[in-house]
């Protein structure tokens, strides 16, 4: 039996050896980057931000151009350092013209009208897209825009009823 055994043990053990993977370890460098900065510019008088008030307007004031007069509203800011930044706004797109605002649903809604928002110079910024680059301040920044009505059709076709919307903006930092 020590015989069989003694085989058994010499055949085995060759291919129990051949099962045994030697353990290989690999060495994997991981760089982490970022930086610090002091905190995002906060809104001033958040809470007291009265709404943009673009008026009563006849069906015939988009005869022409399509278009509302302009109304600045500003966009009172406090940054903690100077700064790069773009600003977006966001909010539902009217389904005619993707750059204009919506104009909220319901019932005795306004149709065939979008907002439009303007820079300072009064160029268009279109809705989800970045403005141009604004330099801001370290304290009070006070960031003028214009707000419009804007036929979403051409020509016009615009019906009568409340034409108001909601947008957000954000503050992208460069």
């Amino acid at each position: 039996m020590n015989k069989n055994l003694a085989l058994f043990l010499c055949l085995s053990l060759p291919a129990l050896m051949l099962m045994v993977v030697p353990a290989r370890a690999e060495t994997v460098l991981l760089n982490f980057e970022g930086s610090i900065s002091q905190a995002g510019c906060s809104v001033r008088d958040a809470a007291t931000e009265p709404p943009v008030i673009l008026g009563r307007w006849g069906t015939n004031q988009f005869a022409g151009d399509g278009m509302s007069p302009p109304v600045p509203f500003t966009l009172k800011l406090n940054c903690p350092d100077a700064k790069q930044a773009t600003i977006t706004f966001s909010g539902t797109a009217d389904s005619n013209d993707n750059t204009l605002l919506k104009i909220d649903g319901g019932t005795g809604v306004a149709s065939g009208v979008g907002i439009r928002i303007e820079d300072s110079n009064r160029n268009p910024i279109n809705l989800a897209s970045p403005s141009a680059m604004m330099t801001l301040a370290s304290g009070n920044n006070d960031l003028q825009f214009f707000a419009r009505y804007k036929a979403t059709t051409s020509p016009a076709v615009v019906s009568v009823g409340a034409a108001n919307a909601t947008a957000q903006f954000t503050l992208n930092y460069q």
